[in-house]
């Protein structure tokens, strides 16, 4: 598959999505869990809600030539010590782990995020806990970025 990866904005068809990564017990081992039907139907429309606003946006992230879906990406607002701040988080498909693509995509989150305005970047808990090294090294990353467009 290769190291060609991009994103695409969240769209109706990708439930299927969040029934592989929030909804499976294996995927949510190190978090609160999977997550009820009604909880990622409640999810998936908040996703579809983010296209195009400037709270936050949601991703495919896709792979190859023939854009093969293999996680997710995203950052959103949140409100952290009474201060908005983007939160980030991903998931990678297990069938896709252990490939670079999580690193790729750490990438592309910076990217991505620093067309949104600027704000404080809070890092959120790991999506996989094998992907702790992954966060320290978005978080070098996403420091850099007022620097970059400053």
């Amino acid at each position: 598959m290769g190291n060609e990866l991009d994103l695409r904005a969240w769209a109706e068809d990708d439930y299927w999505l969040l029934q592989r990564t929030v909804g499976d017990p294996a995927m949510t081992k190190f978090l609160v869990g999977p997550e009820s039907d009604e909880k990622m139907r409640s999810r998936h429309e908040k996703y579809l809600a983010m296209n195009g606003s400037e709270s936050g946006q949601m991703f495919v992230i896709v792979a190859g030539k023939d854009q093969t879906p293999v996680g997710t990406h995203g950052f959103w607002e949140k409100d952290w010590q009474n201060e908005i701040v983007w939160e980030i988080g991903w998931f990678v498909l297990p069938e896709f782990q252990r490939r670079g693509i999580a690193t790729i995509d750490s990438k592309c989150q910076t990217s991505t995020a620093s067309c949104m305005p600027i704000l404080p970047v809070k890092m959120s808990l790991p999506m996989q806990f094998a992907t702790n090294w992954v966060f320290r090294y978005a978080e070098k990353l996403i420091s850099n970025i007022p620097k970059a467009i400053g």
